[in-house]
């Protein structure tokens, strides 16, 4: 290899390096997967979209809901792109009995080892709401 090839190899990954990495103090990426507080009223949001997706896709009769965020971040991209890891329960509530989206917050947890059922899902959901569109883009649960 020759120097010049050496000294661009050099720039290219010091350029690569500055731009991948970034100090506690700096400003997220735009474009980047950046971590958010599952707090968040767009995470709020968007899980109970998205759980409300699985729900209704799920060959399960019961309803499930959310017992806990494990972890929450997002990502600009036309939109907001949340990226959620939870930990969902299957309900006494079967899906054709619920009649408001509020109402799966009233249905108790099964309980026992034949009936509770928990998973660990990834979730991600695309947010326009100028275009008022929320789409669940990935939906993994295991």
């Amino acid at each position: 290899m020759n120097l010049t090839t050496v000294a661009c190899l050099l720039f290219l990954l010091r350029a690569a390096k500055t731009t991948t990495t970034k100090s506690p103090t700096s400003e997220p990426l735009a474009g980047g997967i950046n971590d958010i507080d599952p707090a968040n009223e767009g995470v709020q949001t968007a899980v109970s979209f998205a759980i409300s997706e699985h729900n209704k896709v799920s060959d399960d009769i019961f309803a499930y809901k959310l017992i806990k965020i494990i972890s929450a971040k997002y990502q600009v991209v036309s939109g907001m792109k949340y990226i959620i890891e939870a930990k969902i329960g299957r309900t006494t509530c079967k899906k054709e009995d619920l009649t408001t989206q509020n109402s799966i917050n009233k249905c108790p947890f099964q309980r026992g080892p034949q009936n509770a059922k928990n998973y660990r899902c990834r979730f991600e959901v695309w947010s326009r709401p100028w275009i008022k569109s929320t789409q669940l883009l990935v939906n993994e649960c295991s």
